[in-house]
């Protein structure tokens, strides 16, 4: 979900063969274009079926609870965009666990990986089919082993497009 006008323009192959090429363009603002294709890439590593910006969060967290699930640049783009998901509702167990992985993102980007592992790991306690903290985990404890340089803000790049 993206706020905005954003056009898609498709070219295939004259020679039938399928293949067909998308681009997105926004006039929704500079970057409205680009953050859709950000949030379409991200589609690709996220296991949640909706995703939007910042911008959405904004106009939705007062009605749905908001997730923030990752900060993330498309290759070639030095500007990351922060992705969301929502649920109409919450069971207790989810509430609680998406509190505890707000503040362990917080953590994350602050670069304490070893708290931030420790509420990764509550999290998947309380939901343990949850992905995403295992993901984060996963990353907190490369991380920790493997310290990032000066500069790093946690942003992962989608390499492919």
């Amino acid at each position: 979900i993206l706020e905005g006008q954003v056009s898609m323009f498709g070219a295939g192959s004259s020679e039938g063969s399928g293949d067909v090429k998308t681009t997105f363009e926004g006039d929704g603002g500079p970057s409205v274009g680009s953050v859709f294709n950000r949030l379409i890439y991200a589609l690709k590593f996220q296991s949640e079926q909706i995703l939007f910006s910042d911008a959405v969060r904004q106009r939705v967290e007062t009605v749905f609870p908001c997730r923030r699930l990752d900060k993330v640049a498309v290759k070639g783009k030095r500007q990351p965009v922060d992705i969301y998901t929502a649920r109409p509702s919450l069971t207790p167990a989810e509430k609680e666990a998406w509190e505890v992985h707000a503040r362990a993102l917080e953590l994350y980007f602050g670069m304490e990986f070893e708290k931030a592992a420790d509420h990764f790991s509550r999290v998947r306690a309380i939901l343990p089919h949850d992905e995403l903290s295992q993901v984060f985990f996963e990353r907190c404890r490369l991380l920790i082993h493997n310290p990032p340089g000066q500069g790093w803000n946690g942003t992962v790049v989608i390499r492919e497009k």
